[in-house]
């Protein structure tokens, strides 16, 4: 977005943004560039943030269903607490693991 500025200023020759009005009358191609970046910026669909954003929100739902179900069995519930108290052993699994 920065260089779009610097293009700005460059085209109109002031920093004053009161100068700048009409700006898409005098360059149609950098004022189009200038709108896909900030939809894409904000997410728009159809963008790569609209995409990360959606697999983030995705990714919190998912958790908080996990989380309000809980652990249901009980070999998932072992598995929780030595992987926290680190006495989980995968040697016999893996045996170069040791």
């Amino acid at each position: 977005m920065l260089c779009f500025f610097a293009i700005l200023v460059e085209r109109t020759g002031t920093e004053d943004i009161r100068q700048m009005g009409g700006m898409a009358l005098r360059a149609p191609v950098l004022a189009a560039l200038f709108l896909i970046v900030a939809l894409a910026t904000l997410a728009m669909p159809g963008s790569a943030n609209f995409i990360g954003e959606f697999y983030i929100l995705n990714g919190l739902f998912q958790a908080a269903k996990r989380k309000a179900r809980g652990y249901t069995r009980f070999a998932t519930m072992r598995t929780v607490i030595f992987l926290i108290a680190g006495k989980l052993d995968f040697s016999r699994l893996n045996p170069q693991a040791a």
